[in-house]
């Protein structure tokens, strides 16, 4: 079995043998055992799924939040000449009904979906078809409700479990406590506990922490010392672009990366940083989740981050190359007065929450008992500043919400549009004898798509352009003015943020949160901090610290900066005279003027003495030690 697999490596992969515990988490899901499987970031965990579902019949369902990866991973299969699909959001305008058809028939051997897409009937539908064999979930800390980045649609996989028993489970992640381990497992209904860890050590990567007022200038010492790609973040927006700023002013190759970014302009700095056209990226922690750089060599915090999970994922971005790379986090009394504030603001009074929550429904207009499933495009900064909410209440609140599957709130990196046909029969062939570009749309629509009068129809501006051979914008006004006409309509979901309310509303008093979660959830987040800032103050070696914390025991690291610290000797003002001698010959005028020796008069009353003793000897002004 394993000889098989390593040939699978070697063929597809060209690699002769397996990293780390690889092989131990092949084997155990090759047995048909559910399995979670602990792995530093950048520790080949993609392999542990890929290669047992190449030596099984059937396709593997693969279920991850971050876009970008799943494009990336399936991509790179492709290129191997592996069949693999994408089922990401951007395909909800397509025909999803036709895609799936097409992954089923071509035997597809890999299907990456977000979690939002379980309960989709029309993929429920398909996969029944499909045999599948393994079922993937990466980011496995996001089901639990303990874990640093819980996701409520993570729990819909379990209804995976509930239709396929037969299916083996496959959950990775690289940040787990020992709470997060149980809970993974039980939200995933495994049949046995079954939990492989990996090793968490890595010898290129140095932790180094320094209490320091002046971020700006060791940043710039850093960036100019390396010269090479990096990483610095940040806790908000308004901290990346100043820093981005401050840091240009020196002619640096920085940008800066946040989510109040158009989707565009965050595509073009990552694909420039990945490229190696930009060198530094200056960013909130929206940066960096599935991106696989292998030469990054340091990554900066300006900003304490607000746990040790947080911390250990975005450290884990540098020296994927094995080569040596650093960790370098810079703080002050004033950040960890601030990282308490910024917790606390996570978790506005009930009382708060409650206003931004009425306030959500009363921009739409939506009434009483109304609103479920209705979709809306949203803006963050337009509605803080319309309803004079502060951005952190308001964001901490749509998690809060979402949390509780009240509302679902994430931004749209691809416009979704959908028409149905309203003029009758009669109409419809009297509009498409017109020889316009009227009749030519609607023409389109109907040879392509199968626009109908029954259910919308998901559809793609860019390929009716491109069919027509007009503008994207031209089909865009076209398609506007059919249904001013009332021959069609047309809804179109624009590229950002957007808001589905998944339930009706009620009046705020009526609201119900459960408290007692709510106070678990915010300790639990104080707890976090407060780990944190243990961490900086009061760890004996950096890495162990952080081992530990994860329940796993470890060696000192002998090389962050506490362990060198601490190898590194006390010299007395003797022993330091004596060193500097033993290299050569110095002038007496060097002990009085150097900054090194505070103690002058000590040191010439030192000198001196081993003058008299005969270890040292005169050479006109400079003072020689005897060697014996």
């Amino acid at each position: 079995m394993l000889a098989k697999a390593k040939s699978i490596l070697k063929k597809y992969w060209a690699y002769d043998s397996f990293r780390s515990i690889q092989e131990q988490v092949i084997s155990s899901v090759l047995l048909g055992n559910d399995t979670l499987a602990l792995m530093p970031t950048g520790g080949g965990k993609s392999l542990c799924y890929q290669i047992p579902a190449l030596m099984s019949k059937g396709i593997c369902i693969v279920i991850s939040p971050l876009i970008s990866l799943m494009k990336d991973q399936s991509d790179s299969l492709e290129r191997k000449g592996i069949k693999s699909c994408c089922l990401s959001e951007d395909l909800f305008y397509r025909n999803i009904d036709e895609v799936l058809n097409k992954v089923m028939t071509m035997n597809y051997k890999f299907l990456f979906i977000t979690p939002e897409r379980i309960k989709n009937q029309v993929f429920q539908h398909y996969l029944w078809k499909m045999n599948p064999c393994l079922f993937v979930v990466d980011e496995a800390h996001c089901i639990s409700e303990w874990g640093h980045e819980f996701r409520p649609e993570y729990r819909e996989i379990s209804l995976l479990r509930d239709n396929y028993p037969q299916v083996p489970i496959l959950a990775l992640t690289a940040t787990a406590t020992p709470r997060t381990i149980e809970d993974i497992q039980t939200n995933l209904n495994f049949k046995k506990e079954n939990c492989i860890r990996g090793n968490f050590q890595r010898e290129n990567l140095n932790y180094l922490v320094f209490n320091d007022n002046d971020k700006i200038s060791r940043a710039i010492e850093i960036i100019k010392k390396y010269n090479d790609t990096g990483l610095i973040y940040v806790s908000t927006r308004k901290n990346a672009i100043i820093y981005a700023e401050e840091l240009k002013k020196h002619n640096l190759s920085v940008a800066e990366y946040h989510a109040g970014l158009s989707n565009y302009e965050r595509r073009q700095r990552q694909e420039a940083w990945q490229k190696g056209e930009l060198k530094v990226m200056v960013a909130t922690k929206a940066f960096g989740m599935g991106i696989d750089k292998q030469d990054v060599r340091f990554v900066i915090h300006l900003d304490l981050p607000s746990s040790i999970e947080e911390y250990y994922q975005e450290v884990g971005r540098v020296g994927r190359d094995g080569k040596e790379a650093h960790a370098i986090l810079y703080w002050s009394e004033k950040d960890v007065r601030n990282l308490r504030k910024r917790v606390l603001m996570s978790y506005p009074e009930m009382g708060k929450i409650k206003e931004i929550y009425n306030a959500l429904y009363s921009q739409y207009n939506i009434a009483y008992y109304d609103g479920k499933n209705y979709e809306k495009s949203f803006s963050l900064n337009k509605f803080c500043y319309t309803y004079h909410f502060d951005f952190i209440s308001v964001f901490s609140t749509l998690k809060i919400l979402s949390r509780e599957g009240i509302l679902h709130y994430n931004q749209r990196e691809y416009p979704i549009s959908k028409v149905k046909i309203q003029s009758d029969y009669l109409e419809l062939r009297t509009i498409l004898k017109m020889q316009d570009d009227y009749s030519s749309l609607l023409a389109t629509l109907l040879r392509i798509y199968g626009c109908n009068h029954i259910e919308y129809t998901f559809i793609e501006e860019g390929k009716i352009a491109s069919y027509l051979r007009w503008e994207n914008e031209k089909v865009i006004l076209k398609l506007q003015s059919l249904e001013k006409m009332g021959i069609i309509t047309y809804i179109r979901f624009p590229i950002g943020e957007y808001i589905i309310f998944q339930q009706e509303r009620v009046k705020k008093e009526e609201l119900y949160i459960s408290e007692k979660n709510y106070q678990t959830l915010k300790d639990l987040s104080i707890q976090r901090a407060e780990k944190m800032i243990d961490y900086i103050e009061n760890a004996k070696c950096r890495e162990q610290y952080i081992h530990k914390y994860f329940n796993i025991e470890t060696e000192k690291c002998n090389k962050c900066d506490l362990c060198r610290s601490s190898q590194t000797k006390v010299l007395t003002l003797q022993e330091k005279i004596i060193e500097i001698l033993l290299q050569g010959e110095k002038p007496i005028s060097y002990f009085n003027n150097n900054t090194e020796f505070a103690e002058g008069e000590k040191a010439i009353e030192f000198i001196r003495q081993m003058l008299d003793e005969g270890i040292f000897t005169l050479n006109g002004d400079k003072i020689r030690f005897n060697k014996k």
